[in-house]
């Protein structure tokens, strides 16, 4: 008898899963938070810092940088193979409101189901090991970019780190392809729009 392959999961299952068990009251640590996700969710993980990023709203204090830094440390281990998460405690320890957390995850949740419909497993033309290296370079690179206190300047690479890391989960090499080259698009955009503020600056200042 032939063995049939267990059905693969969809993104949003994912995410509507971690709200079911998420859900409550009182604080959530980031801990708590990975544990939901899997120790081995690097993508998961990266696509839920990511998400808030992807929300038109001003890079105030840099609280890009509050997700941005997560990312290049779980970049990091995407790119060197690493079989397991991990943060310093001093992230993994930060707490934040339980109901925060999953409101705002019911809220992006239908428009996740919106986006993969698109989404489907084809063009995987190199081995799973080998492409989550690759795509964590790329996740690197744009974690990097968005961590930088540029107003705005996490809007697009978060959107190109969504892109790609569904594009991983649902294996779908062709969005994943589109979804790096959108973020070296971004990350072009914001360095040249950021050079031109920067040397008008100086301009009014000498």
């Amino acid at each position: 008898m032939k063995k049939r392959n267990k059905p693969h999961k969809r993104t949003s299952e994912i995410i509507a899963g971690v709200i079911a068990n998420a859900e409550g009251d009182g604080n959530i640590s980031v801990l708590e938070i990975l544990e939901l996700l899997g120790e081995k969710s690097f993508c998961l993980a990266i696509l839920v810092l990511a998400l808030p990023n992807c929300l038109p709203i001003p890079n105030v204090l840099a609280y890009s940088a509050l997700t941005g830094i997560p990312i290049i440390i779980l970049a990091i281990q995407m790119t060197i193979g690493r079989n397991t998460l991990w943060l310093p405690n001093r992230i993994i320890n930060y707490t934040f409101s339980r109901r925060k957390f999953t409101n705002f995850l019911i809220t992006v949740l239908p428009y996740i189901r919106k986006i993969e419909r698109i989404f489907y497993p084809r063009m995987f033309l190199i081995s799973l090991h080998l492409t989550e290296r690759l795509v964590g370079v790329a996740f690197l690179l744009l974690g990097i970019v968005l961590s930088l206190p540029i107003p705005f300047g996490n809007l697009l690479p978060g959107f190109a780190i969504a892109f790609i890391a569904i594009g991983l989960m649902e294996r779908d090499g062709a969005m994943m392809t589109a979804g790096i080259l959108f973020g070296i698009t971004s990350c072009f955009l914001i360095f040249t729009a950021f050079k031109a503020l920067l040397i008008a600056v100086i301009g009014n200042i000498f």
